[in-house]
């Protein structure tokens, strides 16, 4: 894996391969990627819920 051979300590990434590709994220992606990267010495963050931190400015 590229993060094991470059050594990289952490990853965050979004929740990915659903929604638009039409994937259902707990019952098919998210058990893959739990068992895929699970085992790497990498520390993976999927963030579930994303929050645009700007959302709402526009009333304000």
């Amino acid at each position: 894996m590229w993060a094991k051979k470059n050594e990289v300590e952490s990853v965050a990434l979004p929740k990915i391969g659903s929604g638009l590709g039409k994937l259902s994220w707990h019952d098919q992606v998210k058990p893959l990627l739990v068992e895929h990267l699970t085992p790497s010495i990498t520390r993976f963050v999927v963030y579930e819920t994303f929050l645009n931190e700007f959302e709402g400015l526009e009333d304000a």
